[in-house]
This record gives C-alpha cells, structure tokens and sequence, in this order.
C-alpha cells in the first residue's frame, strides 16, 4: 500500500518526461507538480501532520515554507509552484522535472530508512 504513492509520482513524473520530449512544456510542469505533490502529500501523510489540500499547488506552497522540509527541498517546491511569464514560459535555468525529482528521491529515501528501522509496515 506504501509504495501505491510513489509509484503514483514515478508514473506522473515519467508522464512529465515524456510531455518534454515531445515538446509540450507546460503540461510537463502540470505532470511534474503532480508528482511532487502526491510524493509531498505521502511524506506529511505518514508524519501524522496531513495537510488539508489534494491540490499539488498547496502543498508546494506549504512544503516552500514548512520547517519539515530541508532548503533543497524547499528550493525545489519553489521551482514547481512558480508562475509562468507571459509567454508560459520559466527562466530557463529551472527545471520542474528535475525539481519533482529530487522530491520524489528524498521522500523514496526517507521512506526507506523507514521501512529498513522497521518503523514503517509496507
């Protein structure tokens, strides 16, 4: 049941990659803030501290600012939930991909220490 979650994110993130290759940018960054947020959501979820928004968006706003987050990961919530210009475009130094991926891996990894201490029951 554990891993319904990430694999959920993994699936949205490898949605994202596939919308950037084919050129469709925006709807990667809508894939890759989904993937964050169901990551994001999974993380405070299993901290007893649920937050009370589904929406992507509200939980990178929140996570952007929470002390339960480290400053890469907190960085990386800020590339995601960053508004386009008008063009619907990002600086082009941002990755939102990128970004939903490092969030995926810290939440992989902390749920595996988790799992490995025997704290978490899969």
């Amino acid at each position: 049941m554990h891993s319904d979650y990430l694999d959920k994110a993994r699936k949205e993130l490898s949605n994202g990659r596939l919308h950037h290759q084919a050129g469709f940018s925006g709807m990667a960054r809508v894939c890759a803030r989904r993937a964050a947020g169901i990551a994001l959501h999974y993380y405070l979820e299993l901290l007893g501290n649920p937050i009370q928004s589904n929406n992507a968006y509200d939980i990178l706003l929140y996570t952007q600012t929470s002390a339960l987050f480290n400053s890469e990961i907190q960085d990386a919530a800020r590339i995601l939930a960053m508004r386009v210009d008008e063009n619907y475009n990002l600086p082009s130094n941002l990755d939102p991909i990128l970004a939903a991926e490092t969030i995926i891996l810290w939440v992989t990894d902390w749920v595996s220490k988790l799992e490995n201490d025997g704290n978490l029951k899969s």
